[in-house]
């Protein structure tokens, strides 16, 4: 190999490193959405626990139990959906370097 061919390689490799591990709207739409419902599934749990167990729990808390219980569905939903755009993003570019090569 040439000193140009690992030159290149080398630039290859790291252009595709950037382009995997970039911070696009999908990866924060993926990791907002999947953590977001499960914080959000684990306080409105707990608030709704507090509200019931509590001789006088507000009712504050337990419309807000409520309604982040509520919102643990779609938040998951939001973030599978991203996680699977990132695959499918992923797919193309494997199957772009892959008719490339050919």
């Amino acid at each position: 190999m040439t000193y140009e061919e690992i030159k290149n390689q080398a630039g290859d490799s790291l252009k595709h490193r950037i382009e995997y591990h970039s911070c696009d709207w999908c990866s924060i739409g993926a990791a907002a959405g999947l953590g977001g419902g499960i914080i959000a599934a684990l306080l409105g749990s707990l608030f709704t626990a507090l509200s019931w167990l509590s001789d006088t729990g507000s009712h504050l808390e337990k419309v807000l139990g409520t309604v982040l219980l509520v919102l643990t569905i779609p938040l998951l939903i939001i973030g599978a959906q991203c996680l699977d755009l990132l695959d499918k993003k992923k797919d193309r570019a494997r199957d772009a370097r892959f008719n490339e090569k050919k």
